[in-house]
Formats: structure tokens, sequence, C-alpha cells
């Protein structure tokens, strides 16, 4: 019955208001990225223009493209330009591509909600319980159709008065402020401002707000996973830990923890290193930038090439800077037992005191935040952040 409802609620609004977005001007980079999609526009493939579009900013021509092409764009091109990612409307029907229409208006099998799931993932709109429903469903197809079903009767109440999360409009940093609380939960997010660990941040925050705690979210805009300072809070990394702990002191918060997903829980174990905090939650983390580990993780050995040179070595790999410290805040490390690159990362950790392995048995994906909010085991890994201290090596 919820997964009909959820349907009916999406599939009428499924349409998107497409026109002109008036006057603009533009940087030299992008008027090159519009020469660039001026040549793509007879002999480039739709993911290729979509992805022009997307870094030209011009999000409303790469939003109609999407639709009109969606049988042929990448899905994940669409994901990274956030074309999707913006207020509904309405279009006529004709004008969105017969396989999309196709999913909107199937009938609501769990083949179907996967499907319609993953269209959902890349169109979140803030006011509707429905979408967030499917948006978290969609991280899921990797654990099966049934997946989507699981997960709906899981995912918290909306807040009172319905509050949403704090508006990060390209700020660096946004903020829940609870009053006379003693404890920070400082996100980093994984996917920009329009996502969280892959979630709405509406519904992430929503998820958070139950724990009666600060909440603050950053946001590195420079994409380069906060390692060279948070532009707008810090130049330099050192400035940026300063900062927070200004941020931190000023909202009464006494004890700080750190919680974060994949790269960036790699980010956050060396954040909470420097800032003092008091734990982190690292769901999938990466533990290590240097060459010799990447070795074994194709996915982000890109990434730990191009940020490497901007690393101190001493904040290079976890496992070392563990080892060397008289001190540091106790971790818990979230990772799926059979996926195989977040095992070798996870257990590259083990035997260090003060670190806890908690492997999500039997689960193959990246996504091992899901995984606990799955098994209901979300609230405690949470509160467990929020009751530890920090450790100091014998």
């Amino acid at each position: 019955t919820a997964i009909r409802a959820a349907v009916a609620a999406v599939a009428p609004a499924a349409a998107w208001e497409i026109g002109d977005i008036g006057p603009r001007s533009h940087s030299v980079e992008q008027l090159d990225m519009l020469a660039q999609e001026a040549k793509l526009s007879t002999t480039g493939s739709p993911t290729a223009r979509l992805k022009v579009l997307g870094k030209a900013g011009r999000m409303q021509d790469a939003k109609a493209l999407a639709l009109r092409h969606w049988d042929e764009v990448s899905t994940n091109a669409v994901r990274l330009t956030g074309a999707l990612a913006l207020p509904w409307g309405s279009i006529e029907r004709e004008q969105i591509s017969p396989r999309l229409r196709a999913l909107l208006e199937a009938p609501a099998t769990p083949a179907a909600i996967a499907n319609v799931a993953a269209l959902m993932l890349f169109a979140w709109n803030r006011e509707s319980d429905a979408v967030a429903a499917y948006i978290a469903a969609g991280r899921l197809s990797e654990a099966g159709i049934g997946a989507a079903a699981q997960l709906i009767p899981k995912l918290p109440p909306p807040l009172p008065g319905g509050e949403l999360a704090p508006d990060s409009s390209g700020l660096p940093l946004t903020q829940h402020i609870e009053p006379g609380a003693k404890h920070a939960m400082i996100v980093m997010p994984w996917g920009g401002d329009r996502f969280i660990f892959g979630m709405p941040p509406d519904l992430v925050h929503r998820m958070l707000r139950q724990f009666s705690c600060h909440i603050l979210y950053l946001h590195d805009q420079s994409r380069h996973f906060y390692l060279r300072g948070i532009p707008g809070i810090g130049s330099t990394y050192e400035d940026t830990i300063a900062a927070i702990k200004d941020v931190c002191a000023r909202m009464g918060a006494s004890h700080i923890h750190m919680l974060g997903f994949s790269g960036h829980a790699f980010s956050a174990i060396n954040y909470a290193i420097d800032l003092g905090a008091h734990s982190v939650l690292a769901y999938s983390p990466r533990t290590s930038a240097r060459g010799d580990v990447l070795e074994q993780d194709r996915a982000a050995r890109r990434a730990g090439t191009e940020m490497r040179p901007f690393i101190p070595e001493q904040r290079q790999d976890i496992r070392a800077r563990l080892l060397s410290l008289p001190a540091y805040p106790p971790m818990t490390i979230r990772y799926g037992s059979d996926c195989d690159v977040d095992a070798m990362h996870a257990r590259r950790l083990d035997g260090i005191e003060g670190v806890e392995l908690r492997p999500h048995d039997g689960w193959t994906g990246h996504d091992s935040l899901i995984a606990s909010i799955m098994r209901d085991e979300f609230d405690s890994d949470i509160r467990q952040m929020l009751a530890a201290n920090g450790v100091r090596r014998s």
C-alpha cells in the first residue's frame, strides 16, 4: 500500500518546466564550454553534450537534453551535472523520452520501483516524502529489486513544522544549532550541495536531527576533498581547522564528532585528529592516498594521484598516522564485508587500539551507510559515536 501510494504521489508530478532562462553573462571558461557544445551539437553523443552543458552552468538546457535523450544519456553523467536536481514544474509528456515515460507510468512492481528510484535519485523534490523514499531506495539497486520496498518503512517522519536541511546555496558551511547542546556533529558530504552521502540533504538532516546535537555541514566547492582547506572558511588546511574550532566553541560545543563517507571519510579522520575530536564514524572510508595502496583501488587511484602532492606526508596514510600518535579519537569503521576494495581499506586498520571494524556481513556494495539503515543499525552507529571520548594508546 505504501509503495503504491508513493508511486501515485510521484508519477503525476514527474515532469519539469523547461523554458528560456533569460539573458546570462559568461566567463571565459563558460564561453569555451559553449563553443565545445556548439561543436558537439551535431557530432557529439548526448552524454558528451550533457557534460559540457553542466560545466557551462546551463542547467536548464542540460535538464531538457537529459529528458529528451534518457534512452541514450549516461545516468551517471546526469547525476554528476545535477541536471535534474532542479525545481519541478510541468512539461508536455511528448517532450520526455519514451523509455523515461514508460518508467514513470509503469505498474507499481518491485522492478518498476527500483527503476523509478534510480531516476528520482537525480530529481529530488524537497517537498515530497514519496520522492525522498525513492531517492534513498535508488541507492539500493545493488542489493536487489526488493530493497526499495524494504527501505520505505524505515525512513524517519518529517520534522516538526516541515523543517528542512539548512540551505547551503554554495555556502562553505551550514549549521543547525541545538539550544543547550554540548555535542557537535560535523558532516563532510559526498555529492556536493545537492546530495549528502548520495542522498537528498533533507532526508539526511531528518535522520540526524533526532540526536539533539549541533550539526555542521561542510561544503568544499573546490572539490579537493577538504584537504586544501575549504574556500570561504580557511585558505589552508590549518586555517580551516582553526576556524571550525572557533565555530564549535561559539556554539557551546565541548565535544566534536566527525561523520564521513568514502573518500571524504579519509578527510574526516584527518580532521578529527587535528580538531581534537572525540570520535569518528566512517562509512566505507579510504584509508590511504599512497600510490602502493591505491594500486588495489582503481576507483580512487586518479583522485589520489592528483591530491597526493598537496597532502603532507604525515596525513597521507591513516594507519601510519594513528600508529605515530600518542592520542587520537576512537573511530568506528563501517563497510561491506563482501566489497573487496572497502574491506581492504578497513582491514588496514585492524588491530589498532581505539579502531573498531564493524563490517556488514554479506554486503557487496560501497554504500555501507545504506546497509546500516536497512539493518536498523544507523541509530546505534550515531549513538555510539556521540558517546565516545578520545583515546590514548598505551
